[in-house]
């Protein structure tokens, strides 16, 4: 079947300010593209028509510096972002011809649309963060009405946990098949290396306590929480990851007085000697759907201290150091995480179980056969 994803790229495809989202669309590419099956990704994070990775087709959203040349491809007295993303829906659909298209991002006003011409659409919520974290009302509003006409088109509702599931469910009344399929790792990819040898390759100091953490830096993962944690502390913090706030948490390290690293976006392979160069990892997110960092850093050995906001299917009570979003508890959960590491062997144990490739591609497929017979 010809599968059309709409998301977001990974940086390696282009993409630009990439997260969780991204690794689950490529991982789900090409994984469908290791079965046979034509895959393409309509990607909202880079502006280019189209290019190829791997054998995948790569759609890049719409120029709006080209807006007078897709007006004349299309004239219309109505030049909005619903008319100027469906030009380029359009445009997509034609050249690729897909069977079926799986949204993940139905906070988007094309979203609902991508049911053109009856093509079956199934639908993932990562989050409801566009909601919950809206600068203001109006947006908001749009969000919501947005998740709502998502929902009402879609054929299938897929959750990357419970957790979303259940935010989703508070929110709307969902009368559509729905199913929850975890992200997956690849513990062959994360695994234990050398601490020093992780270090010398980052160009990090060799000796201190490296307290890492991994994520767009907006606010939302909780980095400012984890700086005023580390006031008057001796241990270095290293962020891997950029954002919009990256200024920010640089301007709070040195007013609380701790001191950091910050690495930037890693390429994936150079995320593995991030994970093992750290003695401790902290996700203090103000909202996490699941949290697939948490994962990598467990397959890497690594003890984690995360907030309660993190679905304990990512990280349960007795693997990890669940805190309350405070300064002063994410303190105290990093002091207990180095004084009583949780062993290594039991955090790789449950890593593995995020780590069925074949499970994740059957479970997609499966979904995908079901809406495809009805």
């Amino acid at each position: 079947m010809r599968v059309l994803l709409f998301g977001y790229f990974t940086r390696e495809m282009g993409g630009r300010g990439t997260g969780g989202v991204a690794t689950y669309i490529r991982d789900i590419a090409v994984g469908l593209q290791k079965k046979g099956h034509p895959v393409a990704i309509w990607g909202e994070n880079a502006r280019f028509w189209k290019r190829e990775w791997e054998g995948i087709a790569l759609y890049g959203a719409p120029n709006r510096y080209l807006l007078p040349l897709e007006w004349i491809r299309s004239p219309t007295l109505k030049v909005n972002r619903r008319w100027f993303w469906g030009v380029r829906r359009d445009r997509v659909i034609r050249d690729f011809k897909p069977e079926i298209v799986h949204s993940h991002s139905p906070h988007h006003v094309i979203t609902p649309t991508l049911k053109a011409d009856n093509l079956p659409l199934v639908i993932t919520f990562p989050s409801i963060h566009f909601y919950k974290f809206a600068p203001n009302g109006k947006i908001r509003e749009g969000a919501y009405r947005n998740y709502r006409a998502s929902i009402d088109r879609a054929d299938y509702v897929l959750f990357l946990s419970n957790r979303a599931r259940e935010e989703v469910l508070s929110l709307f009344d969902v009368r559509k098949p729905t199913k929850v399929i975890y992200p997956v790792v690849d513990t062959s990819r994360f695994r234990p290396i050398p601490k020093d040898k992780a270090r010398k390759t980052l160009g990090l100091p060799e000796d201190g306590v490296l307290i890492g953490f991994a994520g767009l830096l907006t606010g939302r993962k909780g980095e400012d929480l984890l700086i005023e944690a580390s006031r008057g502390k001796d241990w270095i913090l290293v962020f891997a990851g950029g954002g919009p706030g990256i200024d920010r948490a640089r301007a709070m390290c040195e007013e609380v007085g701790c001191r950091a690293v910050f690495l930037g976006d890693l390429e994936g392979g150079r995320m593995l000697y991030f994970y093992n160069a750290v003695d401790v990892f902290v996700l203090p997110s103000r909202s996490e759907t699941f949290g697939i960092v948490v994962i990598e850093a467990m397959a890497c050995g690594r003890t984690v201290v995360v907030s309660e906001e993190v679905p304990e299917d990512a990280a349960p009570e007795d693997l990890a150091y669940r805190v309350k979003l405070t300064p002063e508890d994410v303190r105290k959960g990093i002091g207990m995480a180095l004084s009583s590491p949780v062993e290594p062997e039991k955090l790789i144990s449950h890593a593995r179980k995020f780590s069925d490739t074949e499970r994740f591609v059957k479970d997609h497929l499966s979904v995908y056969r079901e809406v495809l017979g009805r």
